[in-house]
């Protein structure tokens, strides 16, 4: 159905503080929230991701997206933000070298990445390192890609 909810944690009790909708999603299949609690993005079973402000989010029950993603054609089952929370790596494991990173003020997919399509297997898992300068894509095949991020000095 598309709900989400977003429970205070601070408590003995966990409790919903705030229920809303991702509009567009038929199957929604992930969620992740950028370090800086800026953005929030949703993945779903027919490869779209939803991006919205974390700030409309909690304004509405049944926000509007600040953008849709739809670069990829299959379940979207990893999201990861940088830990700069400029972008956010999208991942389906149903589709060979079915990575893509999103940049979040720019509204765009790099087209560049990856580079290695044909190389690069069906991504499981992806990460960021602390301090944004390597992600890290698990494969299907046991293996993990390691791509240096030159816009970014340290680890």
């Amino acid at each position: 159905s598309g709900s989400s909810y977003i429970f205070d944690l601070r408590g003995r009790k966990p409790r919903a503080v705030h229920q809303w909708t991702d509009q567009a999603c038929t199957g929604g299949t992930v969620i992740a929230c950028s370090p800086d609690n800026r953005w929030t993005a949703c993945g779903s079973d027919c490869g779209f991701v939803n991006v919205y402000q974390s700030a409309q989010v909690m304004r509405s029950n049944i926000p509007e997206p600040d953008k849709s993603v739809s670069n990829l054609t299959t379940s979207i089952d990893s999201l990861a933000f940088h830990p700069s929370s400029e972008m956010l790596c999208i991942g389906s494991s149903q589709l060979s070298a079915g990575l893509r990173l999103y940049h979040l003020d720019g509204r765009q997919v790099f087209s560049n990445f990856p580079v290695c399509v044909g190389r690069l297997g069906y991504p499981t898992s992806i990460a960021f390192s602390p301090g944004g300068g390597y992600l890290c894509v698990g494969q299907q095949n046991g293996r993990a890609a390691l791509y240096r991020i030159l816009h970014y000095d340290g680890y």
